[in-house]
């Protein structure tokens, strides 16, 4: 479950860092500047790792509850 909040985290910050450099562009091809606000970065997190929750629950119940015997055998 950590695993899948973690990689998910990253996913977020990566792609708020490749939508803050394709502002950034846009901006300057435009002749403007646009700064995304802190409520979209925070949202953006925040969907991020609640998605890495529930995407890594239904995997983490089903190992919790598997025989580590049972695992390694195959």
């Amino acid at each position: 479950l950590i695993e899948a909040v973690f990689i998910s985290f990253l996913g977020g910050i990566i792609g708020i860092l490749l939508s803050a450099l394709v502002l950034f562009l846009m901006g300057n091809y435009a002749g403007l500047r646009l700064v995304p606000s802190l409520n979209a970065v925070i949202m953006a997190v925040t969907v991020a790792i609640a998605v890495g929750i529930v995407s890594g629950v239904y995997p983490a119940m089903r190992a919790a509850r598997l025989d580590p015997v049972e695992a390694l055998r195959g």
